[in-house]
């Protein structure tokens, strides 16, 4: 540069004073844009809430799409397989009905004298031949034979079907006797059967015997032993160890199986009390006793209708006749898990607790009391008569009054003296967006909300809790905010740190400015560069700031709108234990009524056989 040429361009003041103007101007767009970035924030965190709460919904609605086409694809599947069961009961079994049919058929035509003698020689002939082992094919030729007055044959017959199951001809010859009004007959038959069995070891048609007493189809001869003969079962299996304890947990398992879920209507004790599980078991156990009352006065309230006697007769025959033999028992258990499958709709979860409590159904052999159970319990799947099934809960009501009693005070225990929710540890995330030369970018910060447990025991405390609550959440708010003071402390070291490095950048490059290029061209670029590099720094400071700035009011709005969030919670959790408690109270007193109900019954007051002395069973 030649001697006396000035500098005539702006100046160092100038230049420095332009670049601030713009990088304040720079500076107020940044501000506005926090101030909307953080409108949106709010917006996108209000959404982001909707969205879960839709979320939940879609999962729920999902899971039960998933449930329901199971149980339809199972329902499908058990109509399949119903199908195959029963066609291969006929193909292996089938025969055996052609038997059964013809016994009643036989009966009905000797009373109205429309078939020949010889027509019910030749099919009870038949189908002897056709269907071998089988315990009523002898008993059909028997009765061919008695109607022929053919003696010898009947001898034969009798003796052939006592040697196949001397338990089930000596029980259909009673019946068979008792119709034709052949009383003694009758007497030695079922005194016969009475003395093949074990009243440990009872097979399924003694509930024939037990109907057949109870419908009076017995008679005057023929009760007293009866009733005898059953009380005096009842002694020998109560005199046992531990029967009447064993009887009792029966009962309870039994009324247990009638249990069914309800629509819980306390969403807040499910979503946040660890004991819900406990609680919601506890209230579908609370309103078995309405259906337990209602189950049983149902039955009691059910006036009794005996056919003529001839009928009832009838009837009993074609229960013995028709009950399933041992060989069929595995394929009927499977057509009854496939029955009960397409009763509940393809809920298979359903339909084995239900075979669960009628497993004992197709046990070959069962004690007396159990048949009674069954007789109270199980009318529809024995075909029980309602007149059978008021004897067996009256006579019974010991063992149901004490297992009930059980049942209600073992709930009673379980429910929990206090109830306790909790609000899981989370975090709180805050979104900062900024504009840069090089474009937007996005920083995120989280912070930590601790787990918060609080105890009710029916409300009362509720706002000791929300105190306890906000008292925690400030804890929580102080954490955050003590960390972001530390983020502002450790820019304000780095400021301070590096305030004097940047001297002695400054210092090193007017220096090389002085050397290079002179004295004046120096130092002007030296002011412009301090300035510049102020101006950036200083730009860049403040937008770290600003960030922290944001993160502080933002993580304060959060936790006020998390605190209010969460009181209301807690109002509501605190609302429902009050009419949890309210409604398992109203369920759990109908036990009584139901306990009441069962003493006053008598077992010798559901015999319906007109005799001048009252029964001794009770």
């Amino acid at each position: 540069m030649s001697e006396g040429t000035g500098y005539s361009g702006p100046s160092a003041y100038q230049i420095a004073s332009e670049v601030r103007s713009q990088l304040q101007s720079e500076l107020n767009a940044i501000q506005n844009n926090i101030s909307i970035t953080n409108n949106n924030v709010q917006i996108v965190s209000s959404r982001v809430d909707e969205v879960d709460d839709k979320v939940l919904v879609i999962y729920r609605e999902m899971l039960a799409f998933i449930r329901e086409q199971r149980m339809s694809n199972r329902l499908n599947q058990a109509e399949t397989r119903i199908g195959t069961i029963r066609q291969e009961l006929e193909k292996k079994y089938g025969h055996y009905d052609n038997i059964r049919r013809t016994v009643i058929g036989i009966l009905e035509a000797d009373d109205l004298a429309l078939v020949r003698q010889s027509t019910v020689a030749t099919a009870s002939e038949n189908l002897f031949i056709s269907t071998p082992h089988y315990w009523l094919a002898p008993c059909l030729v028997a009765l061919a034979a008695w109607i022929c007055d053919n003696e010898d044959l009947c001898k034969k017959a009798v003796k052939e079907a006592l040697k196949r199951n001397a338990e089930n001809a000596s029980l259909f010859f009673a019946l068979v006797t008792r119709r034709a009004e052949r009383f003694q007959p009758s007497l030695l038959w079922i005194q016969r059967y009475l003395a093949d069995q074990n009243e440990e070891s009872l097979n399924r048609n003694a509930m024939v015997v037990l109907e057949a007493l109870v419908c009076g189809i017995w008679g005057y001869d023929t009760e007293g032993l009866i009733s005898e003969q059953f009380k005096t079962w009842i002694q020998k299996l109560e005199s046992k160890e531990n029967f009447y304890e064993t009887q009792v947990s029966n009962w309870k398992t039994s009324f247990l199986s009638k249990r069914t879920s309800l629509d819980s209507q306390f969403s807040y004790l499910q979503k946040y009390s660890k004991e819900w599980q406990t609680l919601e078991e506890n209230l579908v156990c609370a309103s078995l006793h309405t259906q337990a009352y209602q189950y049983v006065k149902n039955i009691f309230d059910t006036p009794v209708h005996l056919p003529d006697f001839k009928v009832l007769l009838d009837e009993a025959l074609t229960k013995l006749v028709t009950d399933y033999d041992d060989e069929e028992l595995p394929l009927r258990e499977k057509e009854r898990l496939e029955t009960l499958v397409i009763q509940y709709n393809g809920d298979e979860d359903k339909a084995k607790s239900l075979m669960n409590a009628e497993k004992s159904l197709f046990d070959k052999r069962k004690n007396f009391m159990q048949l009674l159970l069954e007789a109270a319990m199980n009318p529809e799947a024995n075909d029980t008569n309602v007149a059978l099934t008021k004897f067996a809960i009256a006579v019974s009501k010991y063992y149901i009054y004490d297992a009930y009693n059980d049942i209600t005070a073992e709930n009673r225990a379980k429910i929990p003296e206090k109830i306790s929710g909790a609000f899981e540890q989370k975090e709180i995330s805050s979104t900062y967006k900024y504009k840069t030369l090089f474009g937007e970018k996005t920083e995120s910060q989280a912070f930590n909300v601790s787990e918060f447990q609080y105890v009710t025991k029916d409300g009362a405390n509720e706002l000791k809790m929300i105190e306890a609550l906000k008292e925690k959440r400030m804890m929580d708010l102080k954490k955050a905010l003590d960390d972001i003071q530390k983020a502002l402390d450790d820019i304000q070291k780095a400021k301070k740190k590096n305030q004097k490095k940047l001297i002695i950048i400054e210092f090193f490059i007017g220096l090389g400015f002085f050397i290079g290029l002179g004295f004046f061209i120096g130092s002007v670029c030296l002011f412009i560069l301090i300035g510049i590099i102020e101006i950036i720094y200083g730009l860049v400071a403040k937008s770290r700031m600003a960030k922290y700035i944001f993160y502080t009011r933002n993580i304060k709005e959060q936790f006020a709108n998390l605190v209010t969030n969460e009181t209301q919670e807690i109002r509501a959790f605190c609302s429902e234990v009050v009419d949890y408690r309210e409604e398992f109270a109203e369920k759990d007193a109908k036990a009584k009524l139901f306990l009441d109900y069962i003493e006053n019954l008598q077992g010798n007051e559901y015999i319906h056989v007109p005799a001048s002395r009252r029964r001794v069973i009770t």
